[in-house]
């Protein structure tokens, strides 16, 4: 296994950067070495994301900042897609004991859910997009 010349860090075979630092394999760390050119037969990103859109899209839509980084995001978009409805899922079934005179549920508990969970998935959504650097999204 190859390790990174910028942070010391372990790369599998198949990465193409660093996950901590935004390396590319074999060079030194982005900060003081200039982006890969055509020209010169280094690699070359085929789609590039933005730094900007995907905290914008973290703070206006939570979660769905990580649609925009799919392929390695997906586990923390359908955990943060369960985290935010799970509120809805158990007001509807505390609602239906509701009917039948039964509170299983402190109205509190539910109140607090409904606000805990979802501000959590944004805050996690908001810290993971500020704590990738530059180079994780130009060589995404």
């Amino acid at each position: 296994m190859a390790t990174c010349q910028g942070c010391g860090r372990r790369l599998g075979q198949t990465d193409r950067f660093c996950n901590a630092c935004g390396a590319p394999p074999g060079s030194g760390h982005p900060a003081y070495q200039s982006y890969p050119q055509q020209s010169s037969g280094g690699y070359r990103p085929t789609s590039r994301k933005n730094k900007t859109i995907s905290i914008l899209l973290a703070v206006f839509l939570t979660y769905w900042t990580w649609l925009y980084t799919y392929k390695r995001d997906a586990w923390k978009f359908w955990l943060g897609l369960i985290l935010s409805s799970l509120p809805i899922v158990v007001a509807t079934f505390s609602m239906e004991f509701y009917v039948s005179n039964v509170s299983w549920l402190p109205d509190q508990v539910l109140i607090d859910l409904s606000y805990a969970l979802p501000l959590t998935v944004w805050a996690l959504a908001v810290i993971d997009t500020l704590r990738r650097n530059r180079p994780w999204y130009d060589y995404y």
